[in-house]
């Protein structure tokens, strides 16, 4: 089945024995010899595909990603290599498709960089980490976290919700670029560690997501994002200039290896 879905996407299905690269790519490029290709061009961004509607999130982006990671598994394939990646909801979905608590390292490639998420860290980095504020209520039963590399988004976040929602949210702000795979790795997990404090005390029942940051950094997150409430990404309306809910992750029942398509329709 999963040969067949990925002949049909225009793939090419490799023996077991041949080391692999999945190359989720919204946008277009050379693809490796040795890569499986995962066409994504509809979740680019770009003309018609710029806010793909929650089913086709679901059906044509992460449903096949979750099929590569079951492939990859069974085929003892832990390290999987990455690359092709222009937006930072595809590669959140990506990262949390193929996410560490299935067994699964990521070698994330952009241009030039190369993050392994199997690069722990040894110690806490001498330099600058995040900056949080943490919320004083929710939103109804949700959490809404702001996390920005370099930019902040909780300013306009918060505009965006209005005064008495503002207090519902998380921010997390770095003031500095994230360095290589370790310095990612580091920043991830204080990440969550000062995010598990809000969700302990307040207990959402889920999460809307603003990211502002790197690609490559996006993937980390969403690979170990597996402890998270529900989260529903948003994404900026460069145009309009508020957010709009896209593609989502959570965890049926006890938080398994489901991931589902937002209710809400995009336009």
């Amino acid at each position: 089945q999963i040969e067949a879905v990925l002949s049909a996407a225009g793939g090419v299905v490799l023996e077991a024995n041949i080391p692999t690269g999945f190359v989720v790519s919204d946008s277009t490029g050379q693809l490796l010899f040795t890569s499986v290709p995962l066409d994504a061009t509809a979740f680019s961004g770009q003309g018609e595909s710029r806010y793909p509607a929650a089913a086709q999130w679901e059906a044509d982006l992460q449903a096949p990603i979750r099929r590569i990671a079951s492939w990859a598994k069974s085929q003892s394939k832990s390290r999987t290599a990455i690359g092709g990646l222009d937006r930072l909801s595809t590669a959140f979905c990506l990262g949390h498709g193929l996410r560490s608590v299935n067994g699964l390292d990521l070698s994330l490639v952009d241009r030039s960089t190369t993050w392994l998420t199997a690069d722990h860290p040894s110690a806490e980095p001498a330099e600058p980490s995040w900056t949080t504020e943490l919320p004083s209520q929710l939103d109804g039963d949700v959490l809404h976290v702001a996390v920005g590399v370099l930019s902040d988004p909780s300013t306009e976040v918060r505009l965006h919700l209005g005064e008495g929602r503002a207090l519902a949210v998380f921010r997390a702000h770095l003031p500095r670029a994230v360095t290589d795979g370790q310095d990612a790795q580091r920043l991830v997990r204080s990440l969550k560690r000062s995010l598990q404090v809000a969700t302990d005390r307040l207990q959402p029942k889920q999460i809307s997501l603003y990211y502002a940051g790197p690609r490559l950094f996006a993937v980390c997150l969403g690979h170990r994002w597996n402890t998270m409430p529900s989260t529903q990404l948003f994404e900026r309306d460069r145009e309009k200039g508020y957010l709009r809910p896209l593609c989502s992750a959570s965890w049926a029942g006890s938080r398994q290896d489901a991931v589902r398509g937002t209710d809400e329709r995009t336009v």
